[in-house]
């Protein structure tokens, strides 16, 4: 796949309703270089303890951030579903990865675009969610021709705290990135969550919804 860099003043304008989490996430990634690594293995999952601490955001963001900074492809997948009960009011209105998985669709016409044209999503998709088990190997083979399509694979995770069935998922990561929203997640959570995922290694946290104690004034100059 083709890489189109794009200018670096978009993703500023993108992230400006929440420049504190492209903040975060642009520190996260510095400091990974600074310290001799790389931006992040190629396929990272990025999770959470509990529910509502903004992986979904964070993922986006890191995506964008990813994209922007080096130039790289990157495909996001909705793997939140797996493990849990559907939520009232969430029904899918796209094709996505569960359709693939049925053999309902292909993978490359149900990749969605969005407003970066190095970043693409994968859904959740259509199917029923009760015929696809976190061991499946369809996930795997699916995770693997986009391995080889993109060069991050970013998987949004199910939280680490809210039941075991979705662990066998974290599996498929080279790593993960731990999402803790500030004053929220407690540290005890954040103890209990690494030490459920203590095989996988992890990239990092990411702290979300950190507020600046500087001064407006101050910030902009």
């Amino acid at each position: 796949m083709r890489r189109r860099r794009r200018a670096r003043e978009s993703i500023d304008t993108e992230w400006a309703s929440c420049p504190e989490v492209l903040e975060a996430l642009q520190h996260f990634v510095n400091n990974r270089e600074l310290a001799g690594n790389e931006p992040l293995p190629p396929r990272v999952a990025v999770t959470s303890t509990t529910a509502g601490e903004g992986v979904s955001t964070v993922a986006s963001g890191l995506a964008a951030v990813l994209a922007a900074e080096f130039d790289t492809t990157v495909v996001l997948v909705d793997l939140s579903w797996l493990g849990r009960a559907a939520r009232p009011g969430s029904m899918p209105i796209e094709p996505g990865i569960r359709d693939v998985v049925h053999l309902e669709a292909q993978l490359d016409d149900v990749l969605v675009d969005t407003a970066d044209r190095n970043v693409l999503r994968l859904g959740e998709g259509l199917g029923d969610t009760n015929l696809i088990a976190p061991r499946s190997q369809d996930l795997d083979d699916i995770l693997d021709e986009l391995s080889n399509s993109f060069d991050h694979v970013l998987l949004d995770m199910p939280p680490v705290l809210e039941g075991s069935a979705g662990l066998p998922l974290f599996r498929l990561a080279d790593a993960y990135v731990l999402v803790v929203r500030s004053g929220v997640t407690r540290a005890d959570q954040v103890a209990r969550a690494t030490r459920q995922l203590a095989e996988v290694p992890l990239a990092g946290s990411v702290l979300n919804r950190l507020r600046s104690r500087v001064p407006a004034a101050l910030q902009r100059d």
